[in-house]
């Protein structure tokens, strides 16, 4: 799957995806996965990991900011907004999720080969 959010951070900052599955942390953020942006792309973040789910198995995740040490270290939850989540279908080989922004529960979900994306606020 590849996830995608919008997230405004500072010079250093890093952004994870934490959750529910050992591929992304079992809810430890040191353990999460770290997310990419660049200059062309900033403020969008991505990542891409496999996610070894039996279908209509519900993941549960948060994004989450890694402060950097200039800024005193730490993590910022995403705490406005309940766990998002998303449960792949049977024969779906690679799912798109883009979360719109940070703390935000906008989305949209598209599986590989879907011309559009679906728009949405739920698991997918």
């Amino acid at each position: 799957a590849t996830f995608s959010v919008e997230a405004h951070t500072e010079f250093g900052d890093e952004l994870l995806l934490v959750g529910s599955h050992w591929a992304i942390g079992n809810w430890c953020p040191e353990k999460g996965l770290h997310m990419h942006t660049d200059k062309r792309s900033y403020p969008c973040w991505t990542c891409t990991c496999t996610l070894r789910l039996h279908p209509s198995v519900r993941l549960e995740y948060k994004y989450v900011v890694k402060r950097s040490m200039a800024r005193g270290g730490g993590f910022q939850w995403e705490d406005s907004i309940p766990n998002r989540t998303f449960t792949p279908k049977a024969n779906e080989l690679h799912s798109i999720i883009s979360d719109g922004w940070f703390d935000h529960s906008v989305r949209r979900f598209s599986p590989t080969g879907r011309a559009s994306p679906i728009i949405g606020t739920g698991g997918a």
